[in-house]
């Protein structure tokens, strides 16, 4: 096994953000910087590490995921969605027409820590983020991302905060003004999912 290697599974055991890996790879690493590539950290035994847009590669470029290896080819637009939820018939009919194919990233039942949150931010690597089912630490995080993205070429770019992801440019929401009740055996009314009148947002 590679040092880089090594110190990808450290990262993925540590649940490290992006920023807080390129540290720990400072301190053992000669470091280059490359206009194409972009921070290169070559270590001991020759193996690399590079930092680009909010990622980073290692082991002759292999690019590789934080828990999340099954998106390596990821379309223009990622949906999120909570993995006991399904999309509704309009929802896909909507997405397929408006982003045509994209890739759905599934959220557990029991949700992300913001630790692990602020990894997937750094990690989505196309520039449509489109939310079915809303997180709002992700939906503020890649919305300021996504401004300071479209902003970087603006005179006040400077004064921005720097982004987890310089990659997305557009984050959407999946909305619905109707709310439908039913009421269950009990008599006891909850809300129920509307089957139609989606948009996004």
């Amino acid at each position: 096994m590679s040092i880089a290697e090594k110190y990808r599974n450290i990262f993925e055991d540590e649940m490290l953000t992006v920023s807080e890996f390129r540290k720990k790879i400072a301190r053992i690493g000669t470091e280059h910087t490359d206009e194409r590539d972009g921070q290169i950290f070559t270590l001991e035994d020759g193996s690399q590490i590079n930092f680009k847009d909010g990622t980073f590669f290692y082991y002759n470029e292999t690019f590789w995921h934080v828990q999340n290896k099954d998106y390596k080819n990821m379309k223009e637009a990622i949906i999120i969605l909570n993995e006991q939820h399904t999309l509704l018939p309009e929802q896909e009919e909507i997405l397929t027409a408006r982003f045509g194919d994209f890739d759905v990233l599934d959220v557990p039942a029991s949700g992300w820590t913001k630790k692990e949150q602020d990894q997937y931010i750094s990690f989505i690597d196309c520039p449509i983020v489109v939310f079915v089912n809303p997180i709002p630490y992700m939906i503020k995080s890649l919305s300021m991302d996504a401004a300071c993205s479209n902003a970087r070429n603006d005179d006040h770019g400077g004064l921005l905060p720097k982004p987890l992801n310089l990659i997305v440019e557009e984050v959407w929401v999946m909305a619905n003004d109707t709310c439908e009740k039913k009421e269950l055996p009990n008599g006891k009314v909850i809300s129920v999912t509307a089957k139609t009148g989606w948009y996004l947002a």
